[in-house]
């Protein structure tokens, strides 16, 4: 009834760095929230009313 899967193995590349990888996909930096705080001040801001358009 169900198809037999294959055992699940080590890497063969005994090189790869799974912590590498992650934190060259989401960056070193552990608190984002103090850049985006500075990003936000540097914005220019436009309030708006939901609905007004």
């Amino acid at each position: 009834m169900f198809a037999q899967l294959p055992r699940l193995e080590d890497l063969e590349d005994k090189s790869f760095d799974a912590f590498a990888v992650e934190r060259a996909a989401t960056g070193e930096t552990i608190d984002p929230h103090p850049k985006l705080r500075v990003l936000m001040q540097a914005a220019a801001c436009t309030r708006a009313v939901i609905g007004s358009c």
